[in-house]
């Protein structure tokens, strides 16, 4: 019997996490009210799920089409002291990338840790990437061309993103923005 409980079931889409792990969301396109200030990538699409659907900002989702996406936390809706659905950024995945990490040794004479400049391979990422040009402060053109990339997973400064060196992260909505040179 249909209810207004259940009259929003219709306009679910089944996704998966990237383990295989399957969940109920309904896909909306972005609403004027829904742009913050700290937004890097204005999303295309909010995914809206159950209180207690087990999902996370930063996790990577594949929809019903088989576009993979990153979420980024938006929203928790709440009525009186209960949740009414969770919302989530959807951000494409546009490249799949190697992640490597320096391995770190103690020096044995002065028990510091210290870089063996060897980089070890933690695994690959899906990563919303993109070039953006900046004006530089010296340089011969006065411009200097950056990757920036979105992740869910837990990159570090110095960590190395398709070779390339994190230079700078920023972590957001549960989502971290890196900036690669």
């Amino acid at each position: 019997m249909i209810s207004l409980e259940t009259a929003g079931q219709r306009f679910e889409s089944t996704l998966l996490k990237e383990s295989g792990l399957p969940f109920k969301g309904v896909f909306q396109p972005l609403q004027d009210q829904k742009i913050y200030a700290d937004d890097y990538y204005p999303p295309r699409q909010i995914l809206r799920v159950h209180p207690t659907t087990p999902v996370a900002a930063g996790e990577v989702v594949v929809g019903p089409n088989l576009q993979w996406f990153i979420l980024g936390a938006l929203d928790h809706a709440l009525s009186g002291d209960h949740s009414i659905y969770m919302s989530f950024q959807l951000f494409p995945v546009t490249h799949t990338v190697v992640w490597k990490r320096d391995v770190v040794q103690v020096d044995p004479l002065t028990k510091l840790p210290r870089s063996t400049g060897k980089p070890a391979t933690i695994g690959t990422l899906r990563v919303l990437m993109e070039t953006v040009n900046r004006e530089a402060a010296a340089g011969p053109n006065g411009r200097e061309e950056i990757k920036r990339v979105v992740t869910g997973a837990a990159v570090e400064l110095n960590d190395m993103i398709d070779g390339m060196k994190v230079k700078k992260l920023n972590v957001s909505r549960g989502i971290r923005i890196l900036e690669l040179t």
